[in-house]
């Protein structure tokens, strides 16, 4: 087989070493890259962020119809909300959107503080509050500053180090507001599961939610039907059967499942039933409960919500006695609720936007890598070094030497 001369194993080397040093800058720099994004896309990134405080904007809309509906500053701020939760877009859409909604929310309240039915809702004004505080919390939280900070930072990287410059050349783009982002769907806030209710809303009484329990019991050890209630303050702009879905599923709720949904801000309600209940208890029948032969849709209308639910139970164990032929009694269950304060005792908070805040700002940027590693180095150092040690020159000094 014939040798490699001096000349061309000293060019394969250069090659192999031009090659890694190439591989190295593109895999350094995208790695690096990557992480700048996922302070924009990741989880809990600046993209999330932009998507909450567009969610909060729906929220307030939903709360200002009931006083101003059909005004334009009201459709304005439904406008601008749903393109900052809408998948999809760029990042300097989406910060030109931001940037309106502050003006869309002042029109609105603008709006709201001259009306007599906002006036008498003490209700609402919180509601108002609460949403004004969480998207201030939003719009002022570091990860609004960490990606640009970090994005500028590489940017800067890419354009004047050598490494960086090569790349560039080489097809790594630089960070800014024109790339688009992921088209994931908007990441609605869900309270975590806290046994068979869940009271984000902080509106019921807690001998409610104990004859809840007890009920829910009941009904299980009969039926093996599990009943579960879910009240939230919003659906951040989600239909309400949508966002119910969307809980029975972050639970693993399963076929023999009943969720029974108030949406406590929106005055709105659902029930979605495991596949065997609904086998057993129909949309009609579900209907029927919620609207017509108990006063549930009345109660939850007048914040009655203890009153509301202690009705459809009443109702609901009927049907259950009827479908599972069984014969269950309420034995006293609800009976404290006629005399409980319309309203519950909400303190306008929620769990679930709180353990959203508490994860923004968390993504670890990771270990720099704009060039090659050690690794790389070696492995290239040793190759040389073999190529050199196997050319005919180095052979032929070392034969001299050994003859001496």
């Amino acid at each position: 087989m014939k040798k490699l001369s001096a000349g061309m194993s000293i060019l394969i080397t250069v090659v192999l070493i031009l090659a890694g040093l190439c591989l190295g800058a593109v895999r350094g720099f995208n790695k690096e890259r990557a992480e700048v994004i996922g302070l924009l896309d990741g989880k809990s990134g600046l993209s999330d962020a932009l998507m909450y405080r567009g969610a909060d904007g729906m929220n307030l809309y939903a709360v200002a119809e009931r006083h101003i509906p059909g005004t334009q500053e009201l459709e304005e701020l439904r406008s601008v909300s749903a393109g900052m939760t809408a998948p999809g877009g760029t990042l300097a859409e989406k910060q030109e959107l931001d940037g309106k909604l502050d003006g869309c929310v002042s029109a609105v309240l603008l709006l709201l503080e001259g009306t007599e039915s906002y006036q008498a809702s003490q209700r609402d004004q919180q509601y108002v509050t609460m949403l004004k505080n969480d998207m201030s919390e939003l719009s002022g939280h570091s990860y609004y500053t960490e990606y640009s900070a970090a994005a500028e930072a590489f940017n800067q990287k890419l354009e004047s180090s050598l490494m960086g410059k090569l790349a560039s050349l080489l097809g790594v783009k630089p960070c800014n507001g024109t790339q688009s982002l992921a088209g994931k769907q908007m990441n609605v806030r869900l309270p975590e599961k806290r046994g068979v209710v869940t009271d984000d809303a902080n509106v019921l009484d807690a001998r409610t939610i104990e004859d809840i329990e007890e009920y829910a019991d009941m009904v299980e050890d009969e039926t093996d039907v599990n009943i579960h209630v879910a009240m939230v303050h919003f659906t951040d702009g989600m239909d309400v059967k949508k966002y119910g879905d969307a809980l029975f599923e972050k639970w693993d709720l399963e076929e023999e499942d009943m969720l029974i949904l108030g949406v406590i801000g929106q005055d709105d309600f659902t029930m979605i039933l495991g596949k065997d209940v609904e086998k057993k208890l129909s949309a009609s029948g579900v209907d029927n409960l919620l609207y017509t032969s108990t006063s549930f849709s009345s109660l939850f209308a007048a914040q009655q919500y203890d009153a509301a639910l202690g009705n459809l139970f009443a109702g609901m164990i009927s049907l259950l006695n009827k479908e599972y032929r069984e014969d269950m009694e309420m034995d006293g269950l609800f009976e404290h609720v006629t005399g409980l304060a319309a309203g519950g005792q909400s303190t306008y908070g929620s769990a679930a936007w709180s353990e959203t805040l508490s994860n923004f700002g968390n993504a670890d940027s990771g270990e720099e890598g704009n060039g090659l590693t050690a690794v790389h180095w070696i492995l290239l150092i040793g190759l040389l070094l073999i190529i050199i040690n196997g050319s005919d020159p180095v052979r032929k000094a070392k034969r001299n030497r050994r003859r001496r």
